[in-house]
């Protein structure tokens, strides 16, 4: 069989992803349903759009395809953890980490974020103003993510992170989509500030580490396993520089993209008053008015479609990079070694040709939906293969915990522009402008906790 290449788009429309991202991420989904390319300079890159394509690359023949020059960008924060890291070293991390997500692990966790939310949500009660939903979110998961990692309470701390993240992470998507972006080691203004923001982050975290080197206080948080973690063949540790690009990933991934989802979740769930008042229905009839436990989970089932639903329509990572190895094959299509690809997830979570009125916000589509085989790559916000998120169950569980217990004992509005929020495609997908609210506690609407 005689290979092709895939229909190319009008090389103007790389302006669009700058400028329109979601025009080139699903603009393109009725002409082009399973694969397309574009052009800018001497660069290609085919945009993934078919579930099989993407099982091929993230499983079947994910030797064949690494990550892309992206990942580079995003080094340049993360360091060389789980996220940017490959072949053998990564393996090894991988290893590494893995017991610190083990279900012993997450029901310690389950505690800590119960703890947490109970402690914001007491402040929420006096709160008779509008708030930004996105900076509440914030506060709250920093102070979990701080907590399931570092143990004591260094939310000061790791605010500055927080903060500094904020500017990393617009400034990381700005280089990932400008090809004339200068060299990072160039000593222009902008490049200075990106480096006195790493400088401050790198700060704060290894700091704590060295803190915690020279403290002999016995420790049960994931840093203290990480720290404590061995290789099973050299008997080695992770130096202070890979526990910091650990920590910074899952930092990112246990914070940055929780608060994301929680944000849209309130969003569609205001928009949606009749799914919310059956996830609060089922709130009440399982907790019974007490705080969840990490054993209530499987049985705040649609709860837990809820938070599937907002991540297929608002997936925190909308887009997977790779880069072709070595010469091969999607199909009838060929791919040449150094091709970069983007599997599109954001296309195909809302692809017609596989979803039912795709961009309604409908739970009760994953009571039945089976992802299974190449379907498994119709949702997947996790990524896929074996480099599959090692934190997915972790994001679950603390997703599942402050909702519940946002909807056991307040109601929210949204409040005007925020009635209309639209996506901000940075290195994660944000509400673009944020969320502004109001909340009401349960009992004065007559309704019980």
């Amino acid at each position: 069989m005689r290979l092709k290449y895939p229909p190319k788009v009008r090389q103007e429309h790389f302006l669009d992803f700058l400028r329109k991202p979601e025009t080139m991420l699903y603009g393109h989904l009725k002409a082009h349903p399973d694969i397309f390319y574009f052009k800018i300079l001497n660069r290609k890159a085919y945009f993934i759009q078919k579930p099989e394509f993407a099982k091929t690359i993230l499983q079947d023949n994910n030797r064949s395809f690494g990550k892309s020059r992206a990942f580079a960008t995003l080094s340049v924060l993360l360091g060389n953890g789980l996220l940017t890291s490959e072949g053998e070293f990564w393996k090894r991390q991988r290893r590494l980490a893995q017991p610190a997500f083990h279900k012993k692990r997450l029901e310690l966790i389950a505690e800590i974020a119960a703890e947490s939310t109970k402690e914001i949500l007491d402040t929420w009660v006096t709160k008779n103003e509008v708030f930004d939903v996105m900076g509440e979110m914030a506060s709250l998961t920093i102070d979990i993510v701080s907590k399931a990692l570092f143990g004591a309470d260094v939310q000061e701390q790791v605010s500055v992170v927080w903060e500094e993240m904020n500017f990393l992470n617009a400034a990381g998507i700005n280089r990932i989509r400008n090809p004339f972006s200068l060299p990072i080691w160039m000593p222009t203004p902008y490049n200075r500030r990106v480096k006195k923001s790493i400088k401050k982050v790198d700060e704060v975290v290894l700091g704590i580490i060295e803190q915690r080197r020279d403290s002999e206080q016995h420790h049960d948080d994931l840093l203290a396993m990480l720290m404590e973690a061995r290789d099973e063949e050299t008997g080695e540790g992770m130096t202070d520089r890979q526990l910091r690009d650990e920590v910074m990933t899952i930092f990112l991934a246990g914070h940055e993209t929780t608060v994301n989802v929680l944000s849209w979740t309130l969003y569609f769930l205001d928009q949606h008053p009749e799914i919310k008042a059956k996830a609060c229905a089922e709130v009440r009839e399982v907790l019974q008015g007490r705080m969840p436990r990490f054993e209530d989970l499987p049985r705040l089932s649609y709860l837990h479609n809820v938070i599937r639903e907002s991540m297929r329509l608002r997936p925190p990572v909308y887009v997977i990079p790779r880069e072709a190895l070595e010469d091969t094959a999607l199909g009838d299509y060929h791919v040449p070694k150094g091709m970069n690809l983007v599997l599109n997830v954001y296309a195909l979570h809302r692809h017609p040709k596989y979803w039912s009125d795709p961009l309604e916000y409908q739970p009760e589509r994953f009571e039945h939906f089976e992802g299974k085989g190449a379907k498994k790559y119709l949702y997947f916000p996790f990524g896929g293969g074996p480099r599959m998120c090692i934190g997915n169950n972790f994001a679950i569980m603390e997703l599942q915990v402050i909702l519940a217990m946002i909807l056991q004992r307040f109601d929210w509005s949204l409040t005007g522009e925020s009635r209309e929020v639209k996506p901000e495609f940075l290195i994660t997908l944000k509400p673009q402008g944020g969320i502004q609210a109001s909340v009401k506690p349960l009992e004065s609407t007559g309704e019980s906790r």
